[in-house]
């Protein structure tokens, strides 16, 4: 009578099959579609050959992201989207690389970002920036109890599931250990830099609560608070003007942004103030975090596959081409342990 088969007999199978791997590399992936452009790569829409899953792959170039002294900024994002489990953030799955490129493999959401359907469907009510406001609360409570800072909170990197829930992403800017050290680093989107980042202050989580405060206003308005098409002109707004509301605010959202925009780290909201606010107060935060409050939307999509609610870009060219196996190398050692795996362990 024979016994049943080993567990590493059982994994040769599977290795022989193509489904289990001891790293994820870019022969693994199918391109789909070109999704997403940054400063520093771009992000496609793959599937994964062997389990036929669908995910978000961003590419990085070593060659940008050493000139530009983003070295540790990268390392961050990976690091920080590894250690992270929350319904409202970005999983990642995998992370490889190649002698030229960096990849990252995460979820892929087919809604779109929520940029996208603000300028679709113009400015939001005030239900509605309640509803993301909440979602967005729950993430960031999670990342700042974790010592993250986002310093990236924008409506191109919140992304609308199928579902109509949230999930931030892009963590290319996002400090970790913020328990453990500060920052006078300018860095952001012009329009949703802070006051005390401008002056060249050190600060910690009072960035994201100030970002969020734009991003609400620009989700009810349709442009930010202190908009100049001046970057230096913008500057000196954030840092010296006061805030106009429109007249359709209710007072309520006008008070709550002005809890959120204050100028003064020191009288400017946490997010327990900000949750305790009577903005929210039909909020349940504890539905909230579970993911059971109402979207006010849910995002037209044909199946997992959807890439209609992305912009259309034009690709450039494939970056799993083999001619990129063929450059010089960039400083390969500066990215040792940057691999990962669905198992969650890095792979040197």
């Amino acid at each position: 009578m024979g016994g049943s088969p080993s567990k590493e007999g059982s994994r040769d199978s599977l290795e022989a099959l193509g489904i289990f791997k001891e790293k994820a590399t870019v022969d693994d992936f199918e391109i789909l579609k070109y999704i997403g452009k940054g400063k520093f790569g771009k992000v496609y829409q793959v599937r994964h050959i062997a389990n036929e899953k669908i995910y978000a792959m961003k590419t990085l170039k070593k060659s940008y992201i050493q000139k530009n002294h983003q070295i540790r900024n990268t390392k961050n994002e990976r690091n920080i989207l590894a250690k992270s489990s929350h319904r409202f953030i970005v999983k990642l799955h995998y992370a490889f690389k190649t002698d030229k490129k960096l990849y990252l493999v995460m979820d892929y959401v087919s809604g779109g970002e929520l940029y996208t359907h603000l300028r679709s469907r113009g400015p939001f009510l005030e239900s509605w920036i309640r509803f993301y406001a909440a979602e967005i609360l729950c993430a960031l409570t999670y990342l700042h109890a974790k010592g993250v800072v986002y310093r990236d909170l924008k409506p191109e990197n919140i992304l609308v599931q199928n579902n109509g829930h949230i999930k931030l992403s892009d963590f290319g800017l996002s400090i970790a250990n913020m328990a453990e050290s500060s920052c006078e680093t300018v860095c952001g989107t012009p329009a949703y830099l802070s006051p005390e980042m401008l002056r060249g202050e050190t600060y910690g989580v009072s960035v994201d609560i100030w970002a969020l405060g734009i991003l609400l206003y620009e989700l009810a308005s349709g442009t930010t608070p202190f908009y100049h098409k001046n970057r230096i002109a913008m500057s000196k707004k954030i840092i010296n003007s006061e805030i106009v509301f429109p007249s359709e605010f209710s007072y309520e959202f006008k008070s709550l942004l002005e809890g959120l925009l204050a100028k003064n780290v020191n009288e400017r909201f946490t997010i327990n103030d900000a949750k305790r606010h009577n903005f929210f107060e039909s909020v349940d935060w504890g539905k909230a975090d579970q993911g059971l409050l109402n979207p006010p939307f849910v995002p037209i999509t044909s199946g997992e596959e959807d890439t209609s609610n992305f912009r259309e870009l034009e690709i450039e060219h494939s970056p799993l081409s083999p001619q990129e196996l063929m450059e010089e190398p960039y400083e390969r050692e500066s990215y040792s342990g940057f691999s990962f795996g669905e198992d969650g362990q890095n792979m040197i």
